[in-house]
């Protein structure tokens, strides 16, 4: 072990040495100085990360300024056959910025500074490696945990935009609750800014209130290496989808490596055939109980020679201690099934993936999961810290223990029994009890006003008894205190509401027990004393709880945190998602969510977060605002709630992202269907979650709502050439993440505008041009080419043809908003299916020799105004004129005897669309329960198909196998006459 850290450090020092040595190639500083509009060379940019995949490059950028690296000036620029695709950041020009170089501190004095900042143990650090010069740096290596800190000079701009000089390094504090980057003031040791690496969820805490009640398959590039056979491993867990035991029942599960993402099975670290741990460790987690909360490995499983890790768990023992074999199998199991699903959608080696061992494909090695099961240093919580590549992130995971029975009334008979109890956050803790307490129990007597609230010293003889005293007045410290001083060997705290909560205060002198009951268990204790009866009572620590180990939807929004941490702003920087608006808790809520979904589950399905863990039944609401579906009269929040401070920061905040997301989720499905197959299906859950992985790639540092919805289009463009961008567009604008929203400042979740609507550009006075398959982006003019229309029956056509040029034809409404319905190459165009009207038919000519853009074509047009570029340059959104160069008109007449769109009375909506596979899903809106006559025409006025059913809301229609391919028109009508006529694209 000690020989892979010494390993890790080297190629930590070779990195780090090797950052200024990395440039930006000219040809691509020059793309990213037109599209930020600076002046700037290689040298002013530092390359902190860079891979390239299936033809796309990827940099993550930081701003350089004489020499020394802008903190947070951050750009992620993404390019595709050598053209900027995707640019994300908001670098600003630092000619004539005011920088102090004051550097009164050197680098021992400033690293002492940010061990006192981080709250951090202080002892057992040592030098590890350094370099000198304007890019100087020290590694630090603390050995007991084999933590290390890389202390680094960097520039940090104010928000005047003036730079000081600063020094940054990180550390985990002292009581494992959080892992700090600290930045301090070169000249003073002053604390500039910290980050915490930790995400941390405080799932108890996350419960909050609202008064709202098919396309080609992208393949993954195959790894060098495969894995010849299984390693005969098996896990008895809780195995995927389950999110639970609350779900389900465990499973056996043998050999469930995938041989492209861990290629020697889950316990291999060297990259040689055969194991070489037989404990719930490897390449990709080291799983282990942390009871200690001392963040050093402590008992692990082990699964013999065999691998086998078959152990017994009883869940209705309620007893996580009893049984940490089966627990902490669980916890490696989904550790390293997250890592191979994920591995396939683009968390690998090059961008920045938890493997010890790389096998030579790229990245940082020395990083898998430190995954501690019962961590000690909390209860009802998790949370995941993620430092850069090259460095181990860490696992936290807690027992809940909300409902805890540490009171037993053992006389008299007529009130014995456990009682429900809280604990205290001071005193005594009872985990530490030697053996229970049992005495009798008196109630407190101080002499003042209410004599029982133990304010005042106690005036009655409690020597060796525990103590019952009512809430109020005083401080819960004030009250113990006094109760110890009288010589009380503990105390019982009622409270003046049948609740419990946690008691909070700070005493090192404390050292009884303290425990809360309710208030009637307290009136029924006085009544009996009262009474003159004798009550006894046990106090002990009650083991019985629920354990976040088997919470698998809890293990895999933790693992999320790392996952986006790691490839926001590139897996060398982990400071990227601390701003306010960030979605962090969004995309792991989601994350959750896709890998716990089911054969039969449906979109307007209410799924909550955190339901076992919180104790409730499956269909709880879980612990956010509102369970994920997209029934907005269930969910109904969107991008204008983000304000709302009933919403928390940062959790409120993701949820309001993962709903968003949960929508489009369902979008995909309902276009490519579900496939349970994580790793080699091609469903519409495959393709999205491929989809939003991908853009994590490309938004920036620091991102917000807008920023995130601009990298998932971008990435889609990457992926799928553009392919659901209406989709994409429909989705967020019904959230109110439209075209017209404004994000303000990704460091306020207060100042963004919500919209509505889709891109305006491309509605008003405007359409897509769009060139045809080969056309490299070059276009030339010509006049109308001849053309023909054949619908129904009627024929028509252009009086102007021209000759000189290959075409593609654009057909749009013959008024503004010239919105484009349809665009063809030479040939025909297929009329069939057009709503009845005016149409302009716009012929855009095309000449391979010559290489003049899109937009430089169209801008010397005198039919054009108002260009607006998309990213790759591939759509044009163009103000167009109804008239050619010539100034006339050509403009076509549709008759429709079906009426086909014209009237949606009835709110229906019908996906997907194209139908495959005779299969129709369809939503019925506002007729949802009434009775419904359905019919399906052929265009020449056929009658094909009739049905009569009363509507669900969604619902499945089978439609005749006699149904060729073609488009059709589907009329429903309820019993008041009232329709919709819906064009039908059947495949």
């Amino acid at each position: 072990m000690r020989k892979i850290v010494l390993l890790s450090l080297g190629l930590l020092l070779t990195l780090l040495a090797s950052l200024s040595a990395q440039q930006l190639p000219s040809t691509r500083v020059e793309q990213l100085n037109g599209h930020f509009r600076l002046s700037t060379s290689a040298q002013d940019w530092e390359v902190t990360h860079h891979f390239e995949k299936n033809g796309v490059e990827y940099w993550y950028l930081r701003r350089m300024y004489q020499g020394i690296p802008v903190f947070n000036q951050h750009v992620t620029a993404v390019f595709r056959k050598g053209e900027l695709l995707h640019a994300a950041g908001a670098p600003t020009d630092l000619k004539n910025v005011q920088a102090t170089k004051a550097a009164a501190l050197d680098a021992a004095a400033a690293f002492a500074k940010i061990l006192q900042y981080a709250e951090a143990d202080t002892g057992g650090w040592e030098t590890a490696g350094e370099h000198r010069g304007n890019g100087e740096f020290v590694v630090y290596r603390q050995e007991k945990t084999g933590v290390r800190s890389v202390l680094r000079r960097f520039w940090w701009q104010e928000e005047d935009g003036s730079l000081r000089l600063v020094w940054a390094g990180a550390a985990p504090s002292a009581n494992h609750a959080h892992w700090w980057e600290v930045l301090v003031d070169a000249s003073n040791g002053d604390m500039v800014q910290r980050f915490d690496w930790a995400a941390h969820d405080h799932w108890e805490l996350c419960l909050e209130h609202s008064n709202r009640r098919s396309a080609a398959p992208v393949r993954q590039e195959q790894a060098a290496t495969v894995k010849k056979k299984g390693d005969g491993a098996k896990y008895n867990v809780f195995a995927l989808p389950l999110e639970s035991p609350n779900h389900g029942s465990r499973s056996l599960v043998t050999d469930p490596a995938d041989p492209t993402a861990s290629p020697y099975g889950w316990h291999d670290v060297d990259g040689a055939a055969g194991a070489e741990y037989t404990i719930t460790r490897g390449n990709n987690v080291y799983a282990y109980e942390d009871s200690n909360a001392d963040n050093a490995p402590g008992y692990s499983p082990d699964g013999g020679a065999s691998l086998n890790f078959d152990f017994p768990l009883d869940m209705g023992q309620q007893r996580p201690d009893l049984f940490q074999d089966a627990i902490i199998t669980n916890l490696f199991y989904w550790n390293n099934i997250i890592h191979d699903v994920f591995y396939h959608y683009g968390f690998d080696e090059v961008s920045g993936n938890f493997q010890q061992n790389n096998y030579g494909r790229g990245g940082q090695a020395g990083d898998a999961v430190n995954a501690e099961a019962q961590d000690g240093s909390g209860t009802n919580n998790a949370n995941f810290a993620t430092p850069p590549d090259g460095t181990s992130p860490r696992m936290q995971m807690y027992l809940w223990v909300g409902n805890v029975y540490d009171v037993e009334i053992t006389a008299p008979a007529s009130i014995a029994g456990e009682k429900q109890t809280s604990r205290a956050q001071f005193g005594k803790q009872l985990s530490e009890l030697s053996a229970p307490i049992t005495a009798e129990v008196v109630l407190a007597d101080d002499g003042v006003d209410t004599t029982t609230n133990a304010c005042s010293p106690l005036v009655n003889n409690v020597s060796g008894k525990i103590v019952l005293i009512d809430r109020g007045a005083c401080t819960f410290v004030t009250k113990v205190k006094n109760a110890q001083n009288a010589g009380a060997v503990a105390v019982i705290v009622a409270n003046y509401e049948d609740a419990l909560l946690s008691m909070g205060g700070e005493d090192a002198t404390i050292n009884i027990p303290v425990v809360m009951i309710k208030k009637s268990d307290g009136d029924a204790i006085k009544t009996a004393l009262s009474n003159n009866q004798t009550v006894t009572a046990t106090i002990r620590y009650d083991a019985r709880a629920l354990d976040s180990d088997l919470d698998n939807g809890i293990i895999v929004h933790e693992y999320g945190h790392g996952i986006s941490t790691r490839l926001t702003g590139g897996a060398a920087v982990s400071s990227c998602l601390n701003n306010e608006e960030q979605m962090g808790e969004g995309w792991s809520d989601w994350f959750a969510l896709m890998l716990t979904m089911k054969a039969g589950d449906t979109a307007t399905d209410p799924r909550g977060i955190g339901t076992f863990a919180a104790g409730q039944p499956t269909t709880g609401v879980g612990i956010r605002p509102a369970p994920y579906t997209t029934d907005m009269s269930v969910n109904g929040f969107t991008y204008a709630d983000l304000p709302n401070q009933g919403l928390s920061v940062p959790h409120g905040v993701g949820f309001v992202w993962a709903t968003m997301l949960w929508d489009l989720t369902w979008k995909f499905i309902d276009l490519y269907g579900f496939d349970s197959d994580l790793i080699n299906g091609n469903g519409g859950n495959n393709k999205v979650l491929k989809l939003v992985v991908e853009a994590l790639k490309m938004q920036p540092c620091n991102p917000g709502f807008v920023d995130g919805r601009d990298a998932i289009l971008a990435a889609d463009k990457v992926l799928y050439n553009g392919a659901h961008e209406q989709i994409i567009w429909d989705v967020f604008a019904r959230r109110g993440l439209g075209w017209s929203a404004s994000q303000g400042s990704s460091n306020s979740r207060s100042d963004g505008t919500a919209a509505f609507d889709v891109p305006p550009a491309c509605r008003a006075n405007a359409g897509y041009i769009i060139p045809p398959a080969g056309a490299n982006n070059a276009y030339v003019g010509g006049d109308l080419p001849a053309f023909q229309h054949n619908y129904l029956g009627t024929t028509a056509a252009n009086s102007n043809p021209g000759t000189a040029y290959n075409y593609t034809y654009l057909l749009t409404t013959v008024e503004a908003p010239y919105e484009i319905l349809a665009v063809e190459p030479t040939g025909n165009f297929n009329w069939t299916g057009l709503p009845q009207g005016s149409y302009t038919v716009w012929g855009v000519s095309y000449d391979k020799g010559n290489t003049q853009t899109i937009e430089t074509y169209l801008s010397g047009k005198s039919n054009v105004s108002d260009i607006q570029a998309d990213i790759d340059n591939s759509v044009i959104c163009a103000h167009l004129s109804n008239k050619d160069k010539n100034g006339q008109e050509v403009m076509v007449e549709l008759k429709d005897p079906l009426e086909v769109e014209k009237v949606n009375q009835l709110g229906i909506a019908i996906y997907p669309n194209p139908v495959k596979d005779y299969m129709l899903r369809m939503n019925a809106g506002q007729a949802t329960g009434q009775m419904l006559r359905l019919q399906l025409w052929s265009l020449d006025g056929k009658l094909l198909w009739k049905d009569t059913r009363r509507a669900a809301q969604v619902e499945w229609i089978q439609l005749p196998e006699s149904i060729r391919q073609g488009t059709y028109v589907l009329k429903v009508e309820n019993e008041k006459g009232e329709q919709s006529v819906l064009k039908l694209l059947v495949q």
